[in-house]
């Protein structure tokens, strides 16, 4: 009963920081007159949650169009945040027309292509369902590759009075990116898949994106916090841990969905989280 007592304790600390940091950083995004009100929750989420803004946004107008080479980076940093790395030859003269290490790795991860001549137009802007097509190739790197195709596809995209215009190698995930909610509609029944993404949308999208990969990732620190040692876990999986009564889990960067549980050889007050944003039903129990 302590113990439970002990974690309960520590989850209401996180949320109620969590809710602090929020606020202050609801009124920080504020002062950024290109981020409109509806935006500024999700666009805070993006920034000092997941902190997926590029430096270069910090001086270019958020409702310009976005260009390829922009969303590249947003996208392979969001790769970053779910544990992946910048593979090796990330050097590589992929392109003939950029050598851009953001892009590179995007390619290198399968998550974009290029153009049949050997470019990637690096600053040409990224249209709307592009921009989904993107999104489709990296939820099918990060693990979550279900594909909505034939009836289910025509079903979805139903509602939309602009379905005709989606290119046949987009509507799968353009149906897809609407049916986990990436995809919000712009409130006229329109995908607008020909409008060319503006970076907030490009940043928004990013956000909800990283949402329904819904991974967990907890570093488990034996002994020491230099120590070696760590896993990226699903949600609803027990953070693996030595006998070491030194043992530590450290989450950072985490967005908790579902549910986190130490083992009996983690006390909790041995639990330290950072910049965790803790969805509402998620619950944090200790076995021992």
């Amino acid at each position: 009963m302590k113990r439970l007592l002990t974690v309960l304790m520590v989850i209401l600390l996180m949320v109620t920081t969590n809710l602090a940091v929020m606020a202050n950083s609801n009124e920080q995004a504020k002062t950024r007159s290109d981020v409109p009100e509806w935006a500024v929750e999700e666009y805070n989420q993006a920034e000092f949650l997941w902190q997926i803004i590029p430096e270069s946004f910090g001086y270019k107008d958020l409702n310009d169009e976005i260009s390829r080479a922009e969303f590249c980076e947003i996208i392979t940093i969001a790769s970053l945040r779910l544990g992946f790395e910048m593979p090796e030859d990330i050097d590589d003269d992929v392109f003939s027309d950029v050598n851009n290490r953001y892009i590179n790795s995007a390619y290198h991860l399968g998550i974009i292509n290029g153009y049949p001549d050997g470019t990637f137009r690096p600053n040409m802007p990224v249209t709307r369902e592009t921009l989904f097509k993107i999104i489709g190739n990296f939820l099918a790197v990060v693990g979550n590759d279900d594909v909505i195709d034939g009836a289910g596809c025509d079903k979805i995209l139903h509602m939309f009075t602009d379905r005709d215009e989606v290119s046949a190698w987009a509507k799968s995930a353009v149906a897809f990116a609407k049916y986990k909610g990436i995809l919000k509609g712009s409130g006229d029944n329109r995908i607008h898949p020909k409008k060319t993404a503006s970076r907030i949308e490009g940043v928004l999208m990013t956000v909800r994106t990283l949402k329904v990969a819904d991974v967990m990732e907890v570093k488990v620190v034996y002994g020491d916090s230099d120590a070696d040692g760590s896993s990226a876990l699903d949600s609803d999986v027990p953070a693996p841990v030595d006998d070491s009564p030194a043992a530590a889990a450290v989450s950072d960067n985490t967005a908790m969905v579902g549910e986190a549980m130490t083992s009996a050889a983690i006390e909790p007050w041995d639990v330290y989280p950072s910049k965790i944003c803790i969805d509402w039903g998620t619950t944090m129990t200790n076995t021992g």
